[in-house]
């Protein structure tokens, strides 16, 4: 499971990724839309996230194929250049149990990358739950709230 957490302007944005049969992900619909400073339904879009999972997707064969990028609709921005302003970025896996939070960083050029100096490994037996419970606090911290 791949889950994809954004923070611009205070809202944290969890889109669901798709899993291209070709490898990789596409950011799709539905995508959650919650104040970081609101905890309760915080934890609930993750949850919502987690269970979506990662639909699979063909993946498009040409450059017209290819969806209009998600989150432009969502945010209110016309491209992803303005959708990069201010964004904080992190990847939240779990492979066979093994959970992990990545940051992501701006990479020269576009787009952004894993950023392995932000990288929290979990335990084995950890839940999703603490997952979670860790990923708010890594939100609302980066947004400049008192932790809770």
């Amino acid at each position: 499971m791949h889950c994809s957490a954004n923070l611009r302007g205070g809202i944290v944005y969890l889109p669901t990724m798709a899993r291209l049969d070709a490898g990789g992900h596409m950011l799709i619909e539905p995508v959650e839309v919650v104040p970081v400073s609101d905890s309760f339904r915080l934890r609930e879009a993750f949850e919502r996230c987690f269970a979506r999972g990662n639909p699979m997707r063909a993946m498009p064969k040409t450059r017209a194929e290819w969806p209009p990028f998600v989150m432009l609709k969502n945010v209110g921005v016309k491209s992803s250049s303005a959708w990069e302003k201010g964004l904080s970025e992190w990847d939240v896996e779990e492979t066979d149990g093994a959970w992990r939070i990545v940051g992501r960083r701006k990479r020269q050029g576009r787009g952004t990358e894993q950023d392995f100096s932000q990288k929290i490994v979990f335990p084995a037996g950890t839940t999703a739950n603490e997952v979670i419970d860790r990923m708010i606090a890594i939100l609302q911290e980066r947004a400049g709230l008192p932790a809770q």
